[in-house]
């Protein structure tokens, strides 16, 4: 596949000739040929990151034309990510580039973006929002303080589900069952189910390189029990973008893996 962070690249830089060269219909027409055929390679993931962009977890560099407006403006609609099929049509890219470039008067999670590109057809590229973050009731006991508690978090409101089509490949495997602690932090995220196992000490990002490493199924659970949990901290401490991240790094590694890993990573 050719590099994602290239695709990002085209894909910010079409978002910015909407907005600010609406008129240059050649130029757009170039570029969004350049996409279409990229797309035909593999599917991309584009992500808000904590340095500004990502591209199947590559980072995007600021510096190109572009990124700096599809980061503001996949903030100021409540997008998390934008996915793509294989072969995602040129009229989807386009479409959703319009829809990116047009203001956002409030902030929604993502609802009127996402009944827009329903509404424009665009099936073939998909958006995760960003989630709502929802204050409990405040307790009658005077020394307790109203909590922020995200709902069941299914990474946020997500449409269409970039992970959906990875769920319904995996063949289950028998596990040992998981015992949940008598209390948790959260109220059963994404992944919940790691909320027993404690914490790793070491970052997501060298987790991440053992997993490439990681030969053995055994290695690859503990490695993936691992991630879950540091996604579910983070979504639960509402740290989205690291969380974001994470998600994306297992969905592009399924996509390569073979064997029993693809099996392990789609399940996770």
């Amino acid at each position: 596949m050719e590099n994602p962070v290239i695709f990002a690249r085209r894909f910010a830089n079409l978002v910015w000739l909407v907005i600010h060269e609406s008129g240059n219909v050649d130029e757009q027409k170039g570029v969004l040929r350049a996409l279409a055929s990229q797309a035909k390679e593999g599917a991309f993931h584009i992500g808000l990151h904590t340095a500004g962009l990502s591209a199947n977890d590559q980072i995007v560099p600021a510096a190109f034309t572009g990124v700096a407006d599809l980061v503001s403006r996949m903030m100021q609609h409540g997008l998390v990510l934008i996915s793509t099929d294989v072969n995602a049509k040129a009229a989807d890219l386009l479409a959703v580039a319009r829809l990116l470039a047009s203001q956002s008067a409030t902030d929604d999670f993502g609802a009127n973006i996402e009944m827009q590109r329903v509404a424009a057809g665009a099936s073939t590229v998909h958006f995760a929002t960003k989630p709502r973050i929802m204050a409990s009731p405040p307790r009658t006991t005077p020394r307790e303080t109203t909590s922020i508690s995200l709902p069941d978090l299914d990474f946020g409101e997500v449409y269409d589900d970039p992970l959906a089509e990875a769920m319904a490949r995996a063949t289950p495997r028998q596990t040992a069952a998981i015992r949940a602690p008598a209390h948790s932090h959260d109220s059963g995220g994404l992944f919940a189910q790691f909320a027993a196992s404690s914490a790793p000490t070491e970052p997501y990002p060298e987790l991440l390189a053992k997993l490439d490493a990681a030969s053995d199924v055994g290695t690859i659970d503990r490695l993936l029990e691992g991630l879950g949990l540091l996604a579910d901290r983070a979504a639960a401490e509402g740290r989205v973008i690291e969380a974001t991240d994470i998600i994306c790094a297992i969905v592009k590694r399924e996509q390569v893996a073979e064997h029993e890993a693809k099996r392990a990573i789609a399940m996770s």
